[in-house]
């Protein structure tokens, strides 16, 4: 048994692909741990899973079923939306908080558990002999045994096959991920009370195809302008610009933007601060559990924001390059010219 225990492991290390023995199978089934995980081609190449660092992790329970909790409205004790955690969800929170005990250079720093996923934030505090996916693939294995336990026949296991992971670097960047995560309630909320305003839809535009979020009707109105200017321009020009731009949407004109240089930003966040109708064209694109956050989440379920998403969507990026902004703007002043089609 030993010989085939190192040749097992040997396969969930290297990912070979020679076949396994019925035992060999066994025993690798009732070590998760050890299977090297399908979600790898989600992870960022260039990173080193088992060095010092700091994770968001997101999973998603087998076929989004609503088995964690209960999202409830605001109450005597609770001052906005919340969830109320399931016999299952309190399981989950049990494991998560038991992970430095199978892994004592991990922190767990936070988790929101929502009825059908969780947001977690780990620490890992040190380089470790391990990967990120060892701790998760363990996590896991805890959340299977009290599925078991509880004798819910609903599952083989909890969660779905492979997990979403965002590295965290600086402290504005947890803290932003902190807020992110504990205001999910809030949002979902908003967002099952306002469906058709988080709804991600398919069009052309300019014989490109594109995703769109947010209040389409904003497609319609007559008035539309296309806010664009270089930095390149001296502080007196770019002032007489923005002001300009500002003129136009109190007159009633809707803000069409990338929100690029200094002058696009400023524009589109007066437009976020004065709850201005705007369609935003961003730079990423929407994953099925994709949604807007912050002010851009409050301008979509308030019905002021159309997002317009020409990329597919990726976890991690090398940034926003020339190449890029001319694309934003192009769509941008096509949906100005009125050189698109609704939903596809």
């Amino acid at each position: 048994m030993l010989f085939n225990c190192e040749i097992v492991i040997n396969f969930a290390q290297k990912n070979h692909t020679m076949p396994l023995t019925r035992k060999q199978k066994q025993w690798l089934d009732s070590h998760p741990e050890l299977k090297p995980s399908q979600s790898m081609k989600k992870r960022k190449a260039s990173h080193d899973y088992s060095s010092r660092c700091i994770y968001m992790v997101t999973m998603c329970v087998e076929r989004r079923q609503p088995v964690l909790g209960t999202l409830r409205s605001p109450d005597e004790q609770h001052r906005t939306p919340y969830v109320a955690l399931s016999e299952l969800g309190r399981r989950v929170l049990e494991a998560w908080r038991a992970i430095p005990c199978y892994y004592p250079e991990v922190e767990v720093m936070k988790l929101q558990l929502m009825p059908d996923h969780m947001h977690g934030i780990i620490f890992v505090k040190e380089q470790v002999p391990y990967r990120l996916g060892t701790v998760i693939n363990g996590f896991r294995k805890g959340c299977n045994d009290a599925v078991r336990t509880l004798g819910d026949g609903h599952f083989v296991k909890l969660w779905e096959d492979g997990y979403n992971d965002t590295i965290l670097v600086g402290a504005n960047h947890l803290e932003k991920m902190r807020n992110y995560i504990s205001d999910n309630p809030r949002r979902r909320w908003m967002k099952d009370h306002n469906g058709w305003l988080f709804t991600r839809h398919k069009m052309m535009v300019d014989g490109r195809e594109v995703d769109v979020m947010g209040n389409m009707c904003l497609l319609n109105f007559g008035a539309k302008t296309f806010v664009q200017c270089t930095n390149r321009l001296d502080a007196k020009t770019l002032g007489v610009i923005k002001d300009n731009f500002l003129k136009q949407a109190r007159e009633g004109s809707v803000v069409v933007t990338a929100g690029i240089s200094t002058v696009e930003k400023a524009v589109m966040n007066w437009a976020l601060d004065n709850s201005h109708e705007m369609i935003l064209v961003i730079d990423n694109g929407m994953s099925d559990l994709w949604k807007p956050s912050g002010k851009l989440f409050d301008a979509c379920a308030s019905g002021h924001l159309l997002l317009v998403a020409p990329w597919e969507h990726r976890n991690y990026g090398s940034g926003i390059n020339r190449s890029r902004c001319l694309a934003m703007n192009d769509v941008a002043l096509a949906i100005v010219e009125g050189k698109f089609s609704r939903t596809i």
